[in-house]
């Protein structure tokens, strides 16, 4: 899960501004992998498959993780655009996620490239999770513009959507920074909603996930071991209306809102951390 906010580049510890053509200039590849064709024209979310493939996601998480510790559902708001944002420390976050909220409503998934490589065993986790909402950020771009555009369509069209605004897998290293691209994501929803006489009102969800196998609060390659302990706890939404201020830039906006979210995220981990 991965995002990119405006002209501002987040590349490991330090940032760097620059001036964006319009098509987004290509970056080296990161990887030797093609990714799979996604159509970034229109949802790729199909509601029977999700209606099928959950029970069999909730079975498997039940089979593969000794404890899960699932709380908050309720909270999400039924209705309207909502952005869950969340830490990201495992690959298996999306089928977690995706078989728990389920129950609420069906959620989009902004997803890391690398689960959409062409090659096995990539290949068939792309063709599981594409249509229970998944899609690809391809960080080979500096922007992926269909990526965003496309998640800016499926909350004005009133949708949820999660995302990990650290910008990529933990992987041990504890909470990352957040990057507020998602802030601006939820900011550019708002206006396309105003345009359409739509609710301008845009939530934001924070959530906690972590798991545990090995010494609290250390997450490994061997965290997704079988039977690991899993947790997902979801907090208190709160709207952009009480971040909006006709004295601030947007930029300045999402940056408070993207702190204040990482805070929420980070007491929420804590939290969970203590249970698991």
């Amino acid at each position: 899960m991965s995002q990119s906010r405006g002209k501002k580049i987040v590349s490991g510890p330090e940032s760097t501004t620059v001036e964006l053509p319009p098509s987004g200039p290509r970056m080296s590849s990161p990887h030797k992998h093609p990714i799979v064709p996604f159509d970034y024209s229109r949802p790729s979310l199909n509601r029977f498959y999700c209606w099928l493939a959950m029970p069999l996601f909730r079975l498997f998480n039940a089979i593969y993780f000794s404890r899960r510790i699932l709380r908050g559902r309720e909270r999400i708001p039924k209705k309207g655009p909502v952005i869950l944002a969340l830490n990201h420390p495992a690959v298996a976050d999306a089928f977690l996620l995706s078989a728990y909220l389920s129950q609420r409503r069906l959620v989009y998934l902004m997803a890391e490239e690398e689960l959409f490589f062409d090659r096995f065993p990539f290949r068939l986790i792309a063709s599981l999770i594409r249509p229970l909402g998944a899609f690809p950020v391809d960080r080979r771009l500096l922007v992926d513009r269909r990526a965003i555009d496309y998640a800016i369509d499926r909350l004005a069209e009133g949708e949820l959507l999660a995302l990990a605004p650290e910008g990529g897998t933990e992987r041990g290293w504890g909470l990352l920074p957040f990057r507020s691209g998602f802030a601006q994501l939820a900011l550019r929803a708002r206006e396309r909603r105003i345009q359409t006489g739509a609710s301008a009102d845009v939530q934001i969800v924070p959530a906690a996930v972590a798991y545990r196998e090995t010494a609290r609060g250390l997450r490994t390659k061997k965290a997704m071991r079988f039977r690991a302990k899993a947790g997902v706890l979801i907090g208190d939404p709160f709207s952009l209306e009480s971040f909006l201020d006709p004295e601030k830039k947007n930029g300045q906006i999402a940056d408070e809102i993207a702190e204040f979210t990482r805070n929420r995220v980070s007491e929420l981990l804590r939290e969970l951390q203590q249970v698991l």
